[in-house]
């Protein structure tokens, strides 16, 4: 067994206080660092990540529903030889106490949820910084820095399906997309295998093409459906038939030519791929891939063909993730502009 506590850092700052209550805090004002632990046998040298994945960083609160996020980065941890990172943020105000409990009771949770005898993880407690009003801003924040620090290649938070994400505009996942740099993969499929059949969203944007090459990596087995919608318009606008069947078959065209392109410098033997090509809304062609495909995982992106970067999550993606049927992998826009 397999399981150190990296990166287990608590800082507590001392700021400014003038409620009694408030002051009693401040006695556990002091910054510490270096609170950690180690299980298990000798791990491998911090920062030694020799896999091709690379390391892969989970964000829990510590409760049973995170497991699933845990879980799933387990499997791909494994699959794949790769370093895993658990990382719990908790608020500021959090005494040392409190957070020393919250560190062994996160390991008991890893413990608990998967099998340790081949993997090492790296296990983190520490707050977000006080000057951040709201906790899911902070939270979001600090694990961004994080994930630089560490060189995560992705971010995996665990939900329960019946737990939905609405309203997704406010939650940590809408923040860790807006603002992070990212992928992130938000783990619904219980319990957690390799992924057999994955969808990947395509409008042929440079982002679209990343989010293919991710699901190369993450899934390098798997059937792959290749996704697009023609002529994304709304409902009840006519569109002549011939020259929507020249639109579909230029589009299953360009679609062969990205799979060659993308596929092409891997080399070795590829999964099997086909394509689903649908008149009508992204939204609702993609949904009905879904509904037909029955993927364990759907890949996109958050921006589609728009080079306007606002603080709203792309509609496709926004709708899919605040109702997932499955696992899903978002790819942020910002990783194209780097």
């Amino acid at each position: 067994m397999k399981l150190r506590s990296f990166s287990a850092i608590l800082e507590w700052n001392t700021i400014p206080l003038f409620l009694a209550k408030n002051r009693e805090r401040a006695v556990f004002g002091e910054k510490m660092k270096g609170l950690s632990s180690q299980l298990g046998a000798k791990l491998r040298p911090t920062g030694d990540d020799s896999s091709a994945l690379g390391k892969l960083l989970v964000a829990t609160n510590g409760s049973q529903r995170a497991n699933l996020g845990i879980r799933r980065a387990a499997q791909l941890g494994m699959q794949h030889n790769a370093g895993l990172h658990v990382q719990q943020i908790v608020n500021p105000e959090t005494r040392l106490p409190e957070g020393e409990g919250c560190l062994q009771a996160l390991e008991q949770v890893i413990k608990d949820a998967v099998n340790l005898n081949c993997l090492t993880v790296d296990v983190g407690v520490c707050p977000y910084p006080d000057y951040f009003i709201d906790d899911e801003t902070g939270r979001a924040s600090t694990l961004l820095d994080i994930a630089s620090k560490t060189a995560a290649i992705l971010i995996v938070l665990g939900i329960h399906r019946r737990d939905k994400i609405r309203p997704l505009l406010g939650t940590l996942t809408e923040r860790l997309l807006r603002e992070g740099d990212v992928p992130l993969l938000i783990a619904v499929n219980d319990p957690p295998a390799a992924y057999n059949k994955v969808i990947v969203a395509v409008d042929f944007s440079p982002l679209s093409e990343q989010a293919l090459s991710m699901a190369l990596s993450i899934a390098p087995d798997a059937e792959l459906v290749l996704t697009h919608a023609v002529g994304a318009t709304t409902d009840g606008v006519f569109v002549a038939d011939g020259a929507m069947e020249k639109a579909v078959t230029e589009a299953e065209v360009k679609l062969g030519a990205l799979w060659e392109q993308v596929v092409k410098p891997v080399g070795g033997t590829m999964p099997p791929v086909s394509l689903h090509v649908k008149q009508g809304p992204p939204q609702k062609i993609l949904r009905q891939a879904i509904a037909i495909e029955q993927p364990d995982l759907v890949v996109m992106g958050t921006r589609g063909r728009s080079a306007i970067v606002s603080t709203v999550l792309g509609s496709v993606a926004q709708n899919i993730i605040a109702d997932p049927q499955s696992d899903v992998l978002v790819v942020n826009f910002k990783r194209t502009e780097k």
